[in-house]
């Protein structure tokens, strides 16, 4: 047990000021909250890939809510890694993971005084583990278990596997806007405020450049009611699922604890490996890897119908290559940019992208709504997925600098 003045047989409260500052009181949420749990069916019908919703008191039935007190963890995990980052990273998916054992992070990152950044914000790491401690310690999962209202939706044939997070964070830390497949967040002890924006109404958080904390302070105040997120509060017990694509960022009011879980896709395996074959340019095998992706809709589609176009090019299969293309601007350019969530920039954007997949497969580049030569009738596409280089569904795209011949 540590030596020093810290709090170790419970989780802290929040201070004072900072329930003034984020509380907006236990019963807020701004979408739905239900007291009982839904069947499978009914949450099949009602709330899967549609609507996020919150279900009171579901992880108090979970053996962690008497087992995961900090002296417990304490005494029995202190000497485990965990991974952590900078809770004032803006981009998690960039985001640099540094191990600690989680006895160094309970005294560095939640007893010690909060340091600050030379720009007066805070420098605080927060827990955020994938799969590491549950997999050096399987008795942990005895402590609890993924929703079966969720697990029902689990395909072998789509997804890799339902990865396992846990969570532990100091009071005013969080995690900031990101999005991912669909997911939930079980609160064993602590509360967390929530932000939330539906992807189908907005492509990005506006001005998500800081750390969830800094951006409730310095942006939120500033957006027109038309762009301001849907906010709640969890409190501990509380099971909140999120659909896919929804992008979400928490603070958390007092020290907290809890798990996540999220489906990986088999597609984020094969998009890694269609872009170290195309960096070996195995072209072929980089063209038939995004096919396989393309049997399986979401949010990767844009990047890999692209991708697999150029990848057909380069593999000296032109004519291929053009029919993805126009595979590629008829999915696409069938949508209104309002239903795409894209914003003009991403738009401006996007057509350039498309016009140099044109001149890279010899086809005259055009201005939005002119028809393309040689490809098919309509305008250039509007790509939903912006620099592929960020794309956190696929792990990555082909940079722009490597795309063009």
């Amino acid at each position: 047990m540590p030596d020093f003045d810290c709090a170790v047989e419970e989780w802290a409260a929040p201070k004072p000021e900072e329930l003034a500052e984020i509380d907006l009181g236990e019963e807020f949420c701004d979408w739905e909250v239900r007291s009982t749990v839904p069947s499978d069916e009914e949450f099949a019908e009602k709330y899967w890939q549609k609507a996020p919703v919150v279900i009171r008191n579901y992880t108090a039935r979970w053996p962690a809510s008497e087992r995961w007190h900090k002296r417990q963890l304490w005494e029995a995990y202190g000497g485990r890694e965990v991974t952590t980052f900078d809770s004032d990273t803006y981009l998690v998916s960039h985001a640099k993971w540094v191990p600690h054992r989680l006895a160094d992070f309970f005294k560095a990152h939640v007893c010690e005084e909060k340091v600050l950044s030379t720009e007066g914000q805070l420098h605080q790491e927060y827990v955020f583990d994938k799969d590491g401690i549950f997999t050096a310690v399987p008795e942990l999962l005895e402590d609890y278990d993924h929703p079966t209202f969720i697990k029902q939706f689990f395909d072998a044939a789509v997804h890799e596997k339902f990865s396992r997070y846990f969570l532990v964070g100091a009071s005013m830390s969080g995690i900031n806007y990101h999005s991912h497949t669909d997911a939930y967040n079980g609160l064993v002890h602590g509360r967390k405020r929530w932000f939330l924006y539906d992807h189908k109404q907005m492509r990005d958080p506006p001005y998500r450049s800081h750390g969830t904390l800094r951006w409730m302070r310095e942006v939120l105040p500033t957006l027109p009611v038309d762009q301001k997120p849907l906010q709640c509060m969890q409190r501990a017990g509380d099971l909140i699922y999120v659909p896919e694509g929804y992008w979400h960022g928490t603070i958390n009011l007092g020290e907290t604890i809890g798990v996540s879980g999220q489906f990986v896709r088999n597609t984020n395996k094969w998009a890694k490996e269609s872009q170290q074959a195309i960096g070996e340019e195995r072209w072929d095998d980089a063209a038939a890897l995004l096919l396989k992706m393309l049997q399986f809709p979401g949010p990767h589609d844009a990047d890999a119908r692209f991708n697999r176009a150029l990848a057909l090019f380069r593999g000296n299969r032109p004519q291929e290559a053009l029919e993805q293309v126009e595979d590629f601007r008829r999915h696409w350019g069938t949508l209104a940019p309002a239903e795409l969530g894209l914003s003009l920039e991403t738009q401006e954007a996007s057509d350039t992208r498309a016009n140099q997949l044109l001149q890279a497969l010899g086809v005259k580049p055009v201005a939005p709504g002119e028809a393309v030569v040689g490809v098919g009738r309509g305008k250039v596409p509007s790509h939903t997925g912006g620099d592929p280089s960020t794309s956190h569904y696929i792990g990555g795209g082909l940079k722009s600098e490597r795309q063009l011949p």
